[in-house]
């Protein structure tokens, strides 16, 4: 969706867009002036479409990419959530509130909810889920998974 809320499948980005939404993709830091060096393109040509592109909504928003290790929480866990449906937004924001849940998100399939909960330890974890998650209103059963390797 554009910002107006248009529809967007008539939208039709070149190779010259999708070169730059690629390299900051990777490093957001990237100057203009490194983008447009690394590409073969003017400043002012980069600078225009990184704009137009940040207005149409393809880039939400430049983020900082954690290194959890480093802040002593090395474990990265998901939890699926099963929830009562009268209750989902509440949950949903609850949720959201804490500083260990780095992602709040609704799903289909056998579950409501999916969060990625970051933590220092499987003792931390266990008291993350039993002390926090289980005892919010609504919430019927939760499921665990550990993430053993991260590829990407």
């Amino acid at each position: 969706m554009g910002v107006d809320g248009s529809n967007l499948s008539n939208l039709e980005l070149d190779s010259k867009d999708l070169s730059i939404l690629e390299r900051i993709e990777q490093d957001a830091s990237l100057t203009t002036k490194k983008l447009a060096a690394m590409l073969g393109m003017p400043q002012t040509t980069v600078h225009n479409r990184l704009r137009k592109l940040k207005q149409l909504g393809i880039i939400k928003k430049v983020v900082a990419v954690i290194d959890y290790r480093k802040l002593n929480k090395p474990l990265t866990a998901y939890v699926l959530i099963d929830i009562a449906y009268e209750v989902h937004d509440e949950v949903s924001k609850k949720l959201a509130t804490m500083p260990f849940i780095t992602e709040v998100n609704a799903v289909t399939g056998a579950n409501d909810i999916m969060i990625k909960v970051r933590a220092k330890d499987a003792e931390e974890l266990g008291s993350i889920l039993l002390r926090n998650l289980k005892r919010i209103g609504g919430v019927a059963r939760t499921e665990t998974m550990l993430v053993l390797e991260t590829v990407k």
